[in-house]
């Protein structure tokens, strides 16, 4: 199988980020580890990433690839990649990878050199569609930018292939007894109707049996002679509907005779005569004239119809008396014309020389400016992201020393975010991180996600020295977060041992 790329301008070489989710990032052309551009994520006390959604299939894993610097002397924040696996309602099915980028290993892009990244994905769970992908520089004052450049997601593992012939099924083992009924689980969404299978052989057709002979049809009544049609009343409450007449009775069936040749099919008795027609109930008086109503809006005006016929031309009125005729004055005599002299020869005409060019005039006022043009009809709107009601809480500066947070065997709230104006219906994405160091005996760490104050989620890590640093993050996808205003905690606690929240400490959460 060829390996194939999933992430969608990893190289950012298009001069853009999309399709890249971002917060705090732009591309830039002064520096890149290949091509001609990369990402910039800003550093100090905010959050920056990147992200992107890719089409995934169960069975898949994948290796993730990407290059990082950072600019200017100041120190590298640290650098969370995660890689989730959803399916195509955005459930989260669980996590492919989680791995910090050491905060003492980001280069310096002033020496032109770069740290790669290379981790392995696990396999995607069943039911997977997608893939998420999130490059997140944690907050943290007085730390430089990072540079991302040539993120890849390869293809290791292909998806499930056609499933082969079924082989032949084995001889059935002794029923064993019969377990107790476990819970019934919630019903998985309906897959993909398979194809109907080829139709069987018809088999042959069995020899048709001998038709019994048909009884004789039992004669049809008569039918009743039409009654004659009643006078038409005026229009008002319809009468009562007269009697049907009644129908001819039916002849007996005939018994059913041995399957056999058909018999002769019996005479079709007389149809019955149909029954009289009642009478027409007297009409009853018209109703008033109901209140005329205000009168509508005009309808649009129909096409023009065909014009009428021309009446006759009605006859000519009788010409009125011509009034009396003015005398008419004398006409003077006309003069006789006199003859036409001859015509002179033309003249010399040369034409003079063109004249010298006048100066320029002064230039003329400016006229007044025209009117200005209607504006445009705005154009559509975009589509909308993916995340919505993006909230964060994060620790700033980090908790260091004295500032540590003491997390004991009673839960302590580390970070809380309210998500706002949630409609029925909605998913919410919550992620967490928390830097801690064990103190006493062996620890067992426990972070948890509360929605006000039920544990909607809860993940464990243990160690088992003293002054031991770690990590521990959370994701889940809230499935039923309810509507309106939602708080949300990220609270620690220790199942054995002691130990300290130290480090960074982030808690983010939006709408899918």
């Amino acid at each position: 199988m060829p390996i194939q790329n999933r992430i969608v301008n990893g190289g950012f070489e298009s001069g853009t980020l999309f399709p890249w989710i971002t917060m705090n990032a732009v591309v830039t052309s002064q520096f890149s580890h290949s091509g001609t551009f990369s990402a910039r994520l800003q550093g100090g006390p905010v959050t920056s990433y990147l992200a992107q959604f890719v089409p995934a299939n169960p069975g898949e894993s994948f290796e993730f690839l990407g290059s990082f610097s950072k600019i200017g002397a100041a120190p590298a924040a640290a650098i969370t990649i995660q890689v989730f696996y959803f399916d195509n309602l955005f459930n989260l099915l669980g996590m492919g990878s989680f791995d910090n980028a050491l905060v003492d290993r980001i280069p310096t892009v002033d020496t032109r050199t770069w740290l790669e990244i290379y981790q392995t994905t696990s396999v995607a769970p069943i039911g997977t569609t997608q893939a998420f992908i999130l490059i997140n520089n944690l907050p943290q004052e007085g730390t430089a930018d990072i540079l991302v450049d040539d993120v890849a997601l390869l293809t290791v593992l292909g998806g499930t292939g056609s499933t082969g012939p079924t082989g032949p099924t084995g001889a059935a083992g002794p029923t064993g007894a019969t377990g107790a009924t476990g819970v019934t689980g919630e019903t998985g969404t309906a897959g993909e109707t398979g194809a109907i299978g080829a139709t069987g052989a018809t088999g042959e057709t069995g020899t048709t049996g001998a038709t019994g002979a048909t009884g004789a049809t039992g004669e049809t009544g008569a039918i009743g002679a039409t009654g004659e049609t009643g006078a038409t009343g005026a229009t008002g409450a319809t009468g009562a509907t007269g009697e049907t007449g009644a129908t001819g009775a039916t002849g007996e069936t005939g018994t059913t005779g041995a399957m056999g040749e058909t018999g002769a099919t019996g005479a079709t008795g007389e149809t019955g005569a149909t029954g009289a027609t009642g009478e027409t109930g007297v009409t009853g008086a018209t109703g008033e004239t109901g209140a005329t109503g205000e009168t509508g809006a005009t309808g649009a005006t129909g096409a023009t119809g065909a014009t009428g016929a021309t009446g006759e031309t009605g006859s000519t009125g009788a010409t009125g008396e011509t009034g009396a005729t003015g005398a008419t004055g004398g006409t003077g005599a006309t003069g006789a014309t006199g003859e036409t002299g001859a015509t002179g020869a033309t003249g010399a005409r040369a034409t003079g020389a063109t004249g010298a060019t006048g100066a320029t005039g002064a230039t003329g006022a400016t006229g007044a400016t025209g009117a200005t043009g209607s504006t445009g009809a705005t154009g559509a709107t975009g589509p909308t992201g993916l995340l919505s009601q993006f909230q964060v809480s994060e620790n700033t500066p980090n908790t260091t020393g004295s500032s540590a947070i003491p997390v004991g065997a009673a839960p302590t709230i580390l970070k809380t975010i309210t998500i706002t104006d949630v409609p029925a219906g909605s998913r919410i994405w919550l992620t967490g991180i928390v830097g801690w160091r064990s103190a006493a005996g062996d620890t067992v760490f426990q972070l948890q996600v509360l929605r006000g104050a039920i544990v909607i989620f809860s993940t464990n890590q243990s160690v088992l020295v003293n002054n031991s640093f770690q990590t521990t993050s959370a994701n889940h996808v809230d499935l039923t977060p309810g509507t309106g205003s939602v708080t949300y905690s990220l609270t620690a606690l220790t199942l054995s041992g002691s130990a300290s929240a130290i480090g960074a400490i982030t808690f983010t959460g939006a709408l899918l």
